[in-house]
């Protein structure tokens, strides 16, 4: 397996260990996250999972799973977890308050994202050490929903993230 991190504006092959991130997600509210970069996404991936690293990627069978991360400085965080099994994508996001899912809030890419799915930085901490302890398996701490629940106009075309509905 190779697992690699972009993470507060650092690319890198393997993952930080929690403790050198926990800050991000428990600090005081003007240092969470890294807004100070320009950035407010982040991902961990781990590429071939379940004994598939030695297959290729795409279709050759090589099964890989990333976890994205964006953050707002009120809203707090949306989580997406994807995990291509060599034929189709498997998405879930982080459920927050549904009743929001209709609204939206740009990130600073200008990207729009449904406000109902940011959880608090606390609950995303959690989800994201336990993604990190657990080589990549999706979180239990959190609730998700599949984007198959999702309405299909809810992220704008094409989805930031790979809607299993979208894309192969």
């Amino acid at each position: 397996m190779k697992k690699v991190s972009d993470f507060a504006t650092d690319l890198t092959d393997g993952w930080p260990r929690p403790e050198e991130i926990e800050h991000y997600f428990l600090g005081r509210p003007e240092k969470r996250w890294f807004f100070h970069t320009g950035n407010d996404g982040a991902r961990f991936t781990v590429e071939g999972v379940e004994g598939t690293d030695r297959l290729e990627r795409g279709y050759g069978g090589r099964k890989d799973i990333t976890l994205w991360m964006t953050a707002h400085p009120k809203l707090g965080v949306t989580l997406t977890w994807r995990k291509w099994d060599g034929v189709k994508q498997h998405v879930y996001d982080s459920k927050g308050d549904l009743s929001r899912l209709r609204e939206r809030v740009k990130d600073m890419h200008g990207m729009e994202l449904p406000v109902g799915l940011f959880i608090s930085y606390e609950k995303a901490w959690q989800a994201v050490k336990e993604f990190l302890n657990n080589e990549g398996t999706l979180p239990k701490s959190i609730e998700w929903m599949s984007s198959d629940e999702l309405p299909s106009d809810i992220f704008p075309d094409p989805s930031p993230f790979g809607s299993s509905k979208n894309s192969a």
